[in-house]
């Protein structure tokens, strides 16, 4: 007979959660080119293509294990966000991390947001049934797949982009009118003012208050804000919320999408233990807001700079982070896949090759000598 084990509460500790990535002999040796440091683009489907062959490879562990063994090149996606400015250049979204990073990333400068694979990340593979449909299978998670959601998520939870009308503002009467139907169950609310409130107004109020009561009618779903010695709509506000009628800066509704463009891979070829490149791989991806976006980051580490042309970012050169040096030599490419891929329309292209790239640089290059 089996004895029944009590539950023990789990104590917390740093670093136990579990993250994701690709055991190192699963990383092809010419996915950068240069064991010690770099960036290499690819096209998206070449990213997809890479990302398969090392798929048999994708392991999960805590991230301490890893700290101590780097057993697995853990899988960040390395996002940058761009948009063109009024005059047609290529913009990218920077900031700075501060102290408390790992020693290589401490006050460097940066633009790529993203973090490590978590459990809640893990996607399946996908095949197809007989009838053309997709079909997920819940037994095999991919690393391609995975990462991109993690990328998502953690572009939401760094950053904030926002248009010219998302931004803080005081509510306007109306809509601190709807507010208040919407607490109290109300599909509408008028209102009314007098010079004082009655007995029966008082009493049958919705809110205790001298000067202020919220009454049902006879009409279904609709309120009457009563207002008396002078108060408003906004004290009415304050007075049944606790809080200042002000909207929050909110989240523009961006349609761009998120375009897999390469790998960055940095190792200590040495052997010191440490190095952050030891135990991550970066899977770069890029995407392209409209030109009046603007954004800031929300992690209380890090500090917003803003937008910088690719003459700006390589005279930061040596303040970047290893990561963000390796993407700066690559920009000419960077840009030109940049302005062929990443849309703000929601448009899908069927992604450029290398040659393409090469082919179209080529050609604006000899247009530019006529």
């Amino acid at each position: 007979m089996s004895q029944q084990v009590a539950p023990k509460p789990y104590t917390r500790v740093k670093r136990d959660e579990m993250t994701f990535g690709i055991l190192p002999d699963f990383v092809p040796a010419t996915l950068v080119g240069n064991l010690k440091g770099d960036a290499r683009l690819y096209s998206s489907n070449e990213v997809y293509d890479l990302m398969m062959e090392m798929d048999a490879g994708f392991v999960g562990m805590r991230r301490s294990v890893i700290d101590k063994t780097e057993a697995v090149r853990q899988l960040i996606l390395y996002t940058l966000a761009t948009k063109l400015n009024s005059d047609g250049v290529l913009m990218y979204a920077m900031y700075q991390r501060a102290a408390g990073a790992e020693a290589q990333l401490k006050d460097g400068f940066s633009i790529g947001f993203g973090g490590h694979v978590e459990k809640k990340d893990l996607m399946s593979h996908f095949t197809v049934d007989a009838q053309g449909n997709d079909v997920e299978i819940e037994e095999v998670p991919s690393s391609f797949y995975s990462t991109l959601r993690s990328g998502v998520r953690e572009l939401s939870e760094e950053v904030l982009f926002f248009g010219p009308e998302d931004g803080e503002r005081p509510l306007t009467q109306e809509e601190m009118l709807s507010y208040i139907a919407r607490g109290y169950g109300f599909a509408r609310i008028g209102t009314n003012s007098v010079e004082a409130l009655s007995q029966e107004q008082m009493e049958a109020s919705a809110i205790p208050h001298e000067t202020i009561a919220v009454l049902n009618t006879d009409q279904p779903g609709t309120g009457a804000l009563i207002l008396a010695a002078g108060a408003s709509v906004t004290d009415a506000f304050r007075v049944i919320y606790q809080a200042e009628p002000i909207r929050p800066q909110v989240r523009a509704q961006l349609d761009s999408n998120i375009v897999p463009c390469g790998f960055i891979s940095d190792r200590d070829v040495e052997g010191k233990p440490g190095h952050v490149g030891n135990s991550h791989l970066a899977v770069v991806a890029a995407l392209q807001v409209k030109s009046d976006i603007d954004f800031r980051v929300l992690e209380e580490k890090y500090t917003t700079i803003g937008w910088k042309t690719a003459d700006e970012l390589r005279a930061m050169h040596a303040r970047c982070e290893p990561w963000t040096q390796y993407l700066i030599e690559h920009l000419d490419a960077l840009d030109a896949f940049i302005r062929a891929e990443c849309h703000t329309d929601n448009t899908v292209a069927k992604a450029p090759t290398l040659e393409e790239l090469e082919e179209k640089a080529e050609a604006v290059e000899a247009a530019e000598q006529q």
